[in-house]
């Protein structure tokens, strides 16, 4: 999942250019949040990257909990501590679902998942457009 999760941080990135229209710097509004405008001059954001972030973290924190409990599967006792990595990791995971689900479903979300402008081209000539963004977050939402 967090490798799923990087191609959206990365064309966040790619698409942040500082922007004196769009940031606000005293709230750190991106324009990426902002989805290209199309809230016009309100300082509503969907705050998509948050979530990016989050659960890019979270899912390859929980990877490295499992590649460690492979690990110990030689010496059973060890299997104790990510045991109880996977135990802690539920809450985090919950509010990563019930985020990612809100900030996808809520008004300014479905404002935004409609959007068509394309903000970047990447290789082969594929458009990235927020509405594209929107589905690949709803796909990873549900996976």
């Amino acid at each position: 999942m967090s490798l799923l999760d990087a191609p959206l941080i990365m064309r966040r990135h790619k698409y942040y250019t500082p922007d004196p229209d769009y940031d606000d710097i005293t709230t750190g509004a991106k324009s990426y949040d902002k989805c290209g405008g199309a809230f016009g001059e309100d300082e509503e954001t969907t705050k998509w990257s948050q979530i990016y972030r989050y659960n890019y973290i979270l899912y390859l924190i929980i990877m490295c909990v499992n590649i460690l409990a492979c690990m110990c599967v030689p010496c059973a006792p060890a299997l104790a501590c990510p045991g109880c990595c996977f135990v802690f990791s539920g809450i985090p995971t919950l509010t990563a679902i019930i985020l990612t689900g809100y900030r996808l479903k809520n008004e300014k979300g479905d404002l935004c998942a409609q959007n068509q402008i394309v903000y970047a081209t990447g290789e082969e000539g594929v458009e990235f457009t927020f509405a594209s963004d929107a589905e690949t977050m709803r796909k990873l939402w549900i996976a």
